[in-house]
């Protein structure tokens, strides 16, 4: 196989534990608003805890100055599930990135993402420059019109940066805004 090539295959594994108490739940089927609380809680096939395996897995392939990936998450789809059954769905991740090097103080980042999971996605696309070996100047457009700009600066050992993102809520239906501020070692 080509010595330029690198194929780099990962899997992760974790354990989860959901809990609830049913003391501290209360509907308003419980209530008689001249008497107050009058019956508890006591569903049937309830339980209160529940611990699961989750696995993931990925694959990343590198070429050169090319970065292509694919994740599969919950890929057992564990049960969640506290009263009934309620399993965790597939999520996908697929992502392609690649640095064209300008020179050796200068740097262009290309990137996009997508994720799915059921009938819900996720994506995003950003371009980025390193400039004198460590002024970072980036923009990039997120899912649900969410337009960012981002402005860092990065050292060996560290980097640090400020993004700022403006996107459209249709939910109170006006503009909203938002600023992070990043810190990677």
């Amino acid at each position: 196989m080509n010595d330029k090539l690198k194929i780099i295959p990962s899997l992760q594994g974790g354990v989860f534990t959901k809990r609830v108490d049913p003391s501290k739940l209360t509907f308003g089927s419980q209530i008689n608003p001249q008497q107050g609380f009058i019956s508890q809680w006591a569903p049937e096939n309830f339980s209160n805890q529940k611990t699961n395996f989750n696995l993931s897995s990925g694959l990343l392939l590198e070429y050169y100055h090319l970065y292509l990936g694919v994740c599969a998450y919950n890929v057992n789809q564990p049960d969640e599930g506290l009263y009934g059954s309620n399993k965790l769905p597939l999520r996908w991740n697929f992502h392609a990135s690649y640095n064209l090097i300008i020179s050796e103080k200068t740097l262009i980042h290309f990137f996009i993402r997508y994720q799915k999971q059921q009938r819900f996605y996720y994506y995003q696309a950003n371009v980025s420059c390193i400039l004198f070996r460590h002024l970072i100047l980036g923009t990039g457009y997120k899912y649900s019109d969410s337009p960012y700009a981002l402005v860092g600066y990065k050292h060996d050992f560290f980097t640090l940066q400020l993004d700022y993102e403006k996107y459209y809520s249709y939910l109170s239906g006006g503009d909203l805004s938002a600023y992070e501020i990043s810190a990677f070692f």
